[in-house]
């Protein structure tokens, strides 16, 4: 969300958002000190609360629709952002008497910006009034543009934003970004690391999470069939190769394994950590799952004091993004473990050592193609499962 402050020293209101990869301060206007403090604190923080309520009315936008309600869900979006607006901009309030609002969470964000138009009437002026209203409609336009998938500008706040669904446009698109820049021009620097992240920043997170998840299960079986291996074990020796989170990382494979699409896989996981996060009181059924989940895991006959039960794999504060940084230090892990299953040069012993040093890297690079061209192939064939 976008958080709004005042400068005391300046008389300013300033305003800083962040995204994936920016953290970002401007000034919005300048306070006129014939105004108070007080009345200034008050508008930063009714301000600061609208773009809450507005980025948190994106996140939830889908969760409570069904296949075929995406047309629903945005005339429900787009009337919440019109209401918006409308409280504001009291002038033309007139003209939206047919948008309803039947969500608590939607009438709870207009009264929201009832709270702002309440702030701003206290700034006896005509221009700063208009430009706070111009600041609320570029957020409001912001929250339009991520829900189209557009996360520039202020629309990248989306990005760090975990939704418990996902729109088959982003996902398609998280699916191309994996297949042309991740596993194609990143790949050539060797391993994935922070480098592909940084090529999905610009991604609705869960989207990229769930594109993540059916890129990883296609190296899982690459490496599953170089070495010998179940897919499980294949994930377990790729844990040997490089420190990964195997507990999550299995648990996705197994949820694949069983016939779950990587989008169902994702959200499931994503939507089971929103659950928890910041709940100071959960579900009996909840709880009951992750015992059930624990004790199923455990092998036969441990002592059920020593089983540990975690209420999610996942950050709760931070789910999809946990999820996709998971995949793709699986994905390294498999390319590790890939390379001990690829025959050295015969006579890589007889070399001295600083041919060895050259041989070692070039072969570190041809190996790393080899795998991605392997996971490209095997991605393309099991793409029916993620599309």
């Amino acid at each position: 969300m976008t958080r709004y402050a005042v400068d005391v020293q300046q008389r300013g209101l300033l305003r800083t958002w962040e995204s994936r990869t920016e953290r970002l301060a401007a000034v919005v206007l300048d306070l006129p000190s014939v105004y108070s403090i007080e009345d200034c604190h008050a508008l930063a923080e009714a301000l600061t609360s609208l773009s809450e309520g507005l980025w948190r009315a994106y996140a939830r936008s889908g969760l409570e629709l069904g296949d075929g309600a995406a047309r629903g869900r945005k005339r429900r979006l787009g009337n919440l952002l019109v209401r918006t607006g409308g409280a504001i901009r009291p002038s033309s309030a007139g003209t939206l008497t047919a948008v309803q609002l039947s969500a608590p969470e939607d009438r709870y964000t207009v009264s929201l910006a009832d709270r702002v138009a309440e702030a701003m009437s206290s700034l006896d002026d005509a221009e700063l009034q208009e430009l706070i209203i111009r600041e609320v409609e570029e957020e409001t336009a912001a929250v339009e543009r991520a829900d189209r998938g557009l996360f520039s500008g202020r629309a990248a706040q989306a990005t760090l934003i975990s939704r418990a669904f996902v729109l088959a446009p982003h996902l398609r698109e998280a699916d191309v970004r994996f297949r042309e820049q991740v596993f194609g021009d990143v790949w050539g620097s060797g391993l994935l690391g922070s480098s592909g992240s940084r090529e999905l920043a610009d991604l609705d997170p869960t989207a990229a999470a769930a594109a993540a998840v059916h890129w990883f299960k296609a190296a899982v079986d690459v490496l599953s069939e170089v070495s010998g291996k179940t897919s499980e074990d294949a994930v377990m020796t790729a844990d040997d190769s490089q420190r990964t989170s195997a507990a999550l990382l299995l648990s996705v494979v197994r949820l694949v394994d069983s016939g779950n699409t990587p989008q169902a896989v994702a959200t499931l996981l994503v939507s089971r950590a929103l659950q928890f996060a910041g709940s100071s009181a959960l579900s009996v059924r909840a709880i009951q799952e992750q015992v059930d989940y624990a004790v199923n895991e455990s092998i036969h006959g441990v002592d059920l004091d020593d089983v540990e039960v975690t209420l999610s794999p996942l950050d709760p504060k931070r789910p999809a993004l946990n999820l996709l940084e998971a995949a793709l230090d699986g994905i390294d892990a498999c390319r590790a473990a890939y390379d001990l299953h690829i025959d050295r040069p015969a006579n890589f012993d007889d070399l001295d050592p600083n041919r060895q040093e050259e041989t070692s890297a070039g072969r570190f690079v041809e190996v790393g193609i080899a795998f991605a061209e392997a996971v490209r192939v095997r991605a393309e064939r099991d793409r029916a499962r993620l599309l």
